[in-house]
């Protein structure tokens, strides 16, 4: 008998949390779902076949989220919450759910609390277990009154919640980053991965001959007239000198009258289409040249499956910054450009749009988030009902099921296994004989644990050549020398730093790689191990075909969701970063540190920790020698150099 899962969710400005919710529901094919809606009615046909709708009296908010009231504006609110708490209730002793799974409450939805508090409660009175699952997006909203928020949803978790599912990729967006409570959490939190509506099968064809197309959108509509405004605007400031068509969609919600103004103020424009919706979104913007919308979670999740060039514009009402930081994160990453609130003029949008249509398209999700938000989900819902929810499970996406100090968490991780655990230390920018590369070391050889020494070539001076050369005499197991890049010189006219990247050719990177590795041959001789580290690590398919002509035995990046398909280079990637670049180059939080590494040993896969000298002070250099220490004290984890990790590959 399958098990029954009630999903609330209330939508109440747009419609991100009720397509995401949607989403998910598409996933739970082994429930009998249940879906509670709060917001405007849908049809049994918006849901997968075999799912229950029920339609609660609609609510929602004002854009300075205020408030909230019945949507039309009619019934007193009053009346239309207790007709609402009423219907919940009645629900739940009807369907008796296995799984209670509600949507962003208690972090979000705090006006809800008038129905939702008096349903969790009533999941205390059923003769059977029901596991109470929060369903939460990637970034959650700074309130005014932050304490008391986050002491009233650390009580609420705590008392009711079995479980949290954020549906983001933990190495772009932890839920500690915007609730920083997050660690007095009890209950597990799991990360699923990113939820993204399923890849286009079919592309609707873009614009004619060399006419461009740019799609401008703004989700629901009820907020974001103005940018479809200024990008029809733009249009026409530079359609002669840039040929395309410009389709803008307003959103089902957006007011009649501010839709009815929009469709007759560009109505002689033959090049503008204004529609409310499209139900092959995806795969329009799979085939345009440019978007312009704002940065709400589905909408980025959308460009960066697509690879379409964008600009977005972070909603801020009410002084909301989720939006802002997500658009942040993924400027940084090279994926979109911001044209804020104070820039919002015709003008200035114009010149963006030239600008940015202009640049060579991405590939589909560009920097591998896990994408998998959909199927995680009805994993781990899936595992908490047959009680099989452990760290193992999981995955690297949880650590709070370990207890007690950080070095007892990371003990149990590696109690899970009753075989070899593999880890590798990678120091990066070695160059000179400096104080801080001598304090690391010795660190490392006090500790008898190895360390990959990443030696950038075209700055690397004879007295460093020498100390190297003597650590490896002195310790040839304990030391392990590579390449890192050539001059560590970025390359690249605008986005993200890169030696290695798009920006230069296959012969081009092939130069540059065989003159570090003939100098670190030169001035090291066998001592150099023919392992490549890219500086920034960032790399292209050219540069794996460059170490591949020039027989490195392999590369050491960042982890990426797949790897490099090579038959004859190995990937031997970094998992853990100490160093938090984007806030100063700091030491990361410790507590954050180690509940990754708890994490990853839970996994059990090879772990690699990133190392920077250069930017390490006391702080730095004291947790490295800790952490060691603790490692050293977990009997199953073993030690190594790359070339150690391949040998045990190689039998």
């Amino acid at each position: 008998m399958m098990k029954r899962l009630m999903f609330y969710c209330q939508p109440v400005l747009g419609i991100g949390h009720l397509v995401r919710s949607l989403e998910i529901v598409r996933g739970l094919g082994d429930f009998h779902v249940f879906f509670i809606n709060g917001g405007a009615a849908l049809s049994e046909s918006d849901l997968p076949s075999g799912v229950e709708l029920i339609n609660l009296p609609p609510m929602k908010t004002d854009p300075e989220f205020r408030g909230i009231n019945s949507s039309d504006d009619v019934t007193d609110t009053e009346i239309t919450k207790s007709r609402r708490a009423k219907i919940l209730l009645e629900s739940f002793e009807r369907i008796q759910p296995d799984i209670l799974l509600i949507e962003l409450f208690p972090f979000g939805r705090l006006k809800f609390d008038f129905e939702l508090i008096p349903l969790i409660e009533s999941t205390s009175r059923s003769p059977k277990k029901i596991h109470i699952v929060c369903s939460l997006r990637d970034i959650l909203v700074k309130k005014s009154d932050q304490k008391s928020y986050e002491d009233f949803v650390i009580k609420t978790v705590n008392k009711y919640f079995d479980l949290i599912l954020v549906h983001s990729d933990p190495s772009f967006q932890r839920i500690e980053e915007t609730f920083p409570k997050a660690p007095e959490l009890i209950c597990p939190v799991a990360y699923t991965g990113y939820v993204v509506q399923p890849s286009p099968v079919g592309e609707p064809v873009a614009g004619t001959g060399s006419e461009k197309t740019i799609v401008a959108s703004i989700g629901g509509g009820r907020v974001g007239l103005e940018l479809l405004e200024c990008a029809a605007e733009a249009s026409l400031l530079i359609k002669s000198e840039l040929p395309h068509r410009l389709l803008i969609f307003a959103g089902p919600h957006m007011p009649e009258a501010d839709f009815i103004r929009l469709e007759s103020r560009f109505s002689d424009c033959d090049h503008i289409r204004i529609e409310r919706f499209t139900a092959n979104f995806a795969a329009l913007l799979k085939s345009a040249d440019l978007s312009i919308s704002m940065a709400g979670y589905n909408t980025c999740m959308n460009i960066i499956t697509s690879g379409v060039n964008a600009i977005v514009h972070p909603f801020t009402g009410n002084n909301n910054d989720e939006q802002t930081i997500r658009a942040v994160k993924l400027k940084e990453a090279g994926v979109v450009e911001i044209i804020e609130r104070q820039n919002l003029k015709p003008r200035i949008l114009a010149d963006m749009i030239e600008h940015v249509i202009k640049l060579p398209k991405k590939q589909d999700n560009v920097f591998n988030l896990d994408m998998d938000g959909v199927e995680k989900t009805a994993r781990y819902l899936g595992l908490m009902e047959r009680g099989g929810l452990t760290p193992l499970s999981i995955g690297i996406a949880n650590s709070r099921l370990f207890t007690g100090s950080p070095e007892q968490k990371l003990r149990q991780a590696a109690a899970l296994h009753n075989r070899a655990l593999n880890i590798f230390f990678r120091n990066d920018d070695v160059a000179d004989n400096d104080p801080g590369l001598r304090r690391l070391v010795d660190i490392f050889t006090d500790a008898g644990v190895p360390l990959n020494l990443q030696i950038i070539p075209g700055l690397l001076t004879e007295n460093c050549s020498s100390f190297l050369l003597e650590l490896k005499t002195a310790g040839p197991g304990l030391i392990e020398l590579n390449q890192h890049g050539w001059l560590h010189k970025n390359h690249e006219p605008s986005g993200r730093k890169c030696e290695f990247g798009s920006s230069r050719n296959f012969e081009q990177q092939l130069a540059d790689i065989r003159a570090g590795k003939e100098r670190l041959e030169e001035m090291l001789g066998d001592a150099f191990s023919p392992v490549f580290t890219p500086p920034w690590n960032r790399y292209t398919d050219d540069t794996v075909r460059a170490l591949e002509a020039l027989e490195f035995k392999a590369l050491s990046a960042l982890q990426r969701k797949g790897q490099i398909n090579s038959g004859t280079l190995r990937e031997i990637s970094v998992t853990l970063d100490i160093i938090d670049w984007k806030n100063g180059a700091v030491l990361k939080p410790m507590d954050h540190l180690m509940d990754d590494l708890a994490r990853q040993i839970a996994v059990g896969d090879t772990i690699g920790i990133l190392i920077h000298h250069q930017v390490m002070g006391d702080e730095a250099f004291g947790f490295v020698s800790d952490l060691l220490k603790g490692l050293r004290q977990i009997e199953n984890l073993r030690f190594h150099t790359f070339e150690s990790i391949l040998s045990i590959e190689n039998g």
